[in-house]
């Protein structure tokens, strides 16, 4: 039988650096397209992992990740604008924002649904 590995946030922040690292490659190309899905990619995995810090006071935690998501749509309007020296200066910005987390998403993390308890009641709960 296959054990399911729980999802940690410290593998869905390695995965989004990767993802950064893959919106490179447009951004060096010069491919406003590419860049542009590459980014709407990332910010869905970005919002998978907002999702996770699902209770009303996790404001910080949220709200970086809302910062996070803007500043990759700036970078996507620069790739569009063909801004591209201030697109590969803004994704390297960013690239370090999320290797370098905000504090509040290690301290919210404990009442995340990171952990396999709180998502299993989490899911279990009647809808309203």
């Amino acid at each position: 039988a296959e054990t399911a590995v729980p999802v940690t946030l410290q593998q869905d922040l390695a995965d989004l650096l990767l993802y950064l690292d893959a919106l490179r490659v447009p951004l060096a190309e010069e491919e406003p397209a590419l860049a542009a899905r590459i980014t709407v990619m990332i910010r869905g995995q970005i919002g998978f992992i907002y999702e996770r810090f699902a209770e009303a006071d996790m404001r910080g935690s949220r709200g970086a990740l809302e910062e996070w998501s803007r500043r990759l749509a700036a970078i996507a309007g620069q790739a569009e604008a063909g801004h591209w020296p201030q697109a590969r200066e803004a994704l390297k910005a960013l690239r370090q924002a999320v290797a370098a987390p905000p504090p509040a998403l290690a301290a919210d993390l404990p009442r995340a649904l990171y952990d396999p308890v709180r998502l299993k009641a989490w899911i279990s709960k009647p809808v309203q």
